[in-house]
Order: structure tokens, then sequence, then C-alpha cells
């Protein structure tokens, strides 16, 4: 699964059975932009992530395709790390830490758990969500997300931040949030 998504970023997938991918995660599975479509066709992907973030963190990195029917069971301790200056915060999630032009839906974070409870060294923090960091010009439907997090910076249950124009539509969250500047 992870090496065919990173041989063609591009390309269309669809999962046949659940998948666990370890439980020692420590950088976004896939590294790369991805751009094509994934139907998770009503399965669940498992991880356990302890990391350092400096870009946006998730099982994908950054998404501007699509990803729908797909189910996250995953826990996330990170402490971020300084990008430098001005930087905007760190976009963490557990499906993508950045959803730039992209569309999620029908996608599950169940009993999930992100603790960054640590102050960033550039005081930006991060933005993060269960399902995702940070979204521009994207659109996320259809989608429950249920857990805890702890966060430093902007935090939501389904969503971190979202930055443009973006569409949100018959989706919740369940669960807590706690979250400081």
């Amino acid at each position: 699964f992870v090496s065919a998504i990173k041989a063609n970023p591009g390309g269309n997938f669809i999962l046949t059975e659940n998948i666990h991918l370890g439980d020692t995660i420590n950088s976004s599975i896939i590294s790369n932009t991805f751009s094509g479509t994934l139907n998770g066709d009503g399965f669940t992907i498992s991880y356990v992530a302890t990391a350092s973030a400096a870009s946006p963190f998730g099982l994908f990195q950054t998404v501007s395709g699509t990803i729908e029917n797909l189910n996250i069971n995953a826990s996330m301790t990170l402490s971020v790390v300084d990008v430098g200056g001005n930087a905007a915060e760190t976009p963490v999630g557990l499906l993508c830490g950045e959803l730039n032009g992209g569309t999620i839906q029908n996608c599950n974070a169940i009993n999930c758990m992100i603790n960054s409870n640590v102050p960033s060294p550039n005081g930006k923090g991060i933005a993060c969500g269960l399902l995702v960091g940070r979204m521009t010009g994207a659109t996320l439907e259809y989608c429950t997300a249920s857990g805890n997090i702890i966060a430093n910076g902007s935090v939501g249950g389904l969503v971190g931040a979202a930055l443009g124009t973006n569409t949100i539509k018959a989706c919740y969250f369940s669960g807590s949030v706690t979250g400081t500047l």
C-alpha cells in the first residue's frame, strides 16, 4: 500500500483489507503530496506515532487529491521542532497534516488521540485536528472523529485550522479538545 502510493502519488487506489502500519512511526508515512484518489472501501488504517514535527505530519503529509470511505485508528505523541523565524503553525492530523485543495469524504477517525502538550520553540504551536491539521481551499464532507486532543496552537476536533475558502459539510466530532496558545 505505502510503497505503491509513494511510487505513484497521482494514482487511484482501493483498499482491500485493514492495514496496521506499526507502533513506532516517527515521520509522515507518505511524505510526498498525494494528488490521486484513495478509496478505503470501509477498511481501517491503524498506527501509533511518536515524533518531532517540523513539517506537515500525518498518515499523508499533504493531500491535494481525494480520500474517501476510510477509517483511521491512531494515536500520536509529538513535539514540534523549530522551523525557523516566523514560520506558521506546523499542521498535524492523523489522516493528513495539510489538505490543500483536496477532498476528504466519508472518513472516520475512531477512538483516536493526539498529545502534543509541549510549547513549540518558535511560539507558533501546531494546527492540530484528528483528521486534518490545516485545510486550504479544500472540502471535508460526511466525516466523523472521536477521541482526545491535547495541543498548543490552533486545535479542533476534526480540523486544526482552515485558511481561505473551505467546505465542511455534515461532519461531527465527539471527545475532548484541550488547547492553549
